[in-house]
């Protein structure tokens, strides 16, 4: 019988983005701290959310995918570009987290990563230029089954001469996890990332 144990799955992706997470006319709805706003890049037609300064953040909520082996590790890294043309600029993002089971009450995602994003170097002189971080880790049996995830990212401090003539744009999240695909019995090993 084939189980999870029995097979060396390939990691699973999951991208979790900024678009449509909820903002109107007048700027974000009430999932931010800071003052993150919302701006077109560049002319292109398309928006995200635009990190002005220090200590501006941007949660995300969405429930636990159903086929997260929650004993083995999840991985998370950011998605961002600026409209920067200093290829040296560097820029750190705190990314914590909160989870919630069912009919329990809801917090702030205040807990950090197992290990965190790295700082990230923009290495171009092209504005607008897709930037993705290292990944950060979240250990395993760390999560439950089921629960609801709660994300914050926050741009905590940045060469990039936010707030005057440039700026940050937040494009979202990516989750990388082991699957739990066949009823009982997890993995035995993580699964491989590529």
């Amino acid at each position: 019988m084939i189980r999870d144990r029995n097979v060396e799955w390939k990691s699973k992706r999951l991208f979790i983005p900024v678009v449509g997470t909820g903002w109107d006319a007048t700027g974000l709805v009430g999932r931010h701290s800071g003052a993150p706003t919302t701006g077109e890049l560049g002319a292109l037609g398309y928006g995200a959310v635009r990190f002005d300064g220090a200590g501006d953040e941007f949660v995300q909520i969405l429930p636990l995918p159903r086929d997260v082996d929650v004993e083995h590790p999840i991985y998370f890294r950011v998605y961002w570009t600026t409209d920067s043309t200093t290829s040296a600029d560097t820029i750190d993002f705190i990314l914590t987290y909160a989870d919630i089971a069912a009919d329990e009450e809801l917090t702030a995602a205040d807990t950090a990563l197992s290990t965190a994003i790295a700082q990230d170097t923009y290495g171009t002189t092209t504005a607008l230029t897709l930037k993705t971080t290292a990944w950060g880790k979240l250990n395993g049996s760390t999560l439950t089954k089921g629960d609801f995830l709660i994300l914050e990212t926050e741009m905590d401090a940045t060469d990039i001469d936010v707030g005057s003539s440039e700026i940050v744009y937040f494009l979202g999240l990516e989750m990388e996890y082991t699957p739990e695909a066949t009823v009982g019995g997890g993995p035995t090993q993580e699964a491989y990332r590529s």
